[in-house]
């Protein structure tokens, strides 16, 4: 079973273009397909990317003993800085 997705996945379930994306983040379309090739990205980049998807990121921290979520949420959130895309319709 495959846990993880990768943002160029999510993008492609979402029927957006990077052209949407970048739009959406204001950023030129070559950095949208350069962050999706990228297998190291700070979490407020990959916040920023899935926010601009439309959706927000969740973050957990697992110990032996317990889960604990930690948010990325703040007053000052990622959510203020981009807009989301919609979804295109299925055909």
């Amino acid at each position: 079973m495959k846990d993880a997705i990768s943002l160029h996945e999510a993008r492609a379930e979402r029927r957006l273009t990077p052209r949407d994306v970048a739009a959406a983040l204001d950023v030129a379309q070559a950095n949208v397909s350069r962050v999706e090739r990228q297998d190291d990205l700070y979490l407020s980049k990959l916040e920023e990317c899935v926010a601009a998807l439309g959706g927000h990121l969740e973050l957990h921290a697992v110990f032996r003993t317990r889960r604990s979520p930690w948010s990325c949420d703040d007053d000052a959130g990622v959510a203020r800085r981009t807009r989301a895309v919609s979804a295109r319709p299925e055909d």
